[in-house]
């Protein structure tokens, strides 16, 4: 059994410093985030926006017609950033913090979302989604760095 209590983590090294990974992330997360497969939005959306402040948002966007996804939480760059996720107000909010840590040759990204047991009969579902779903993302982030 999963120990909803227990993150789910998700890592990838890319070969650039964390201040350019940290700008990728946050910056260009429209350019890499797969909106396809991973939206509220059946058909996608025409921009995904991250604002870069505590408080900002991170939402979808449709027309003039904001989907909201998180609220900023921490905003250290390059080290680290939080965020709120809560895409569907059906369901409780949970935590995402991405640290971007220096490694020899670039930066390590790990993503740590937590925050499970708040679905309490759904939790152990809603915590093996994310953590199919988080590599997928962090595939298509480091996608952006490939020559």
């Amino acid at each position: 059994m999963i120990d909803v209590n227990e993150p789910v983590v998700a890592e990838v090294d890319v070969a650039v410093s964390p201040v350019d990974a940290f700008a990728v992330f946050t910056d260009r997360i429209g350019a890499w985030w797969p909106l396809k497969t991973h939206s509220i939005l059946e058909g996608g959306a025409d921009e995904l926006v991250f604002e870069g402040w505590v408080g900002g948002e991170i939402y979808e966007r449709v027309g003039d017609v904001r989907h909201h996804w998180a609220r900023i939480t921490i905003w250290e760059p390059p080290t680290r950033l939080g965020y709120l996720w809560h895409v569907n107000p059906a369901n409780p909010p949970t935590d995402v913090v991405v640290d971007f840590l220096a490694i020899e040759g670039g930066t390590r990204v790990r993503v740590s979302h937590s925050g499970w047991a708040a679905f309490t009969e759904r939790a152990d579902e809603m915590r093996a989604s994310y953590a199919h779903g988080w590599p997928t993302v962090l595939g298509a982030y480091a996608h952006q760095f490939e020559a």
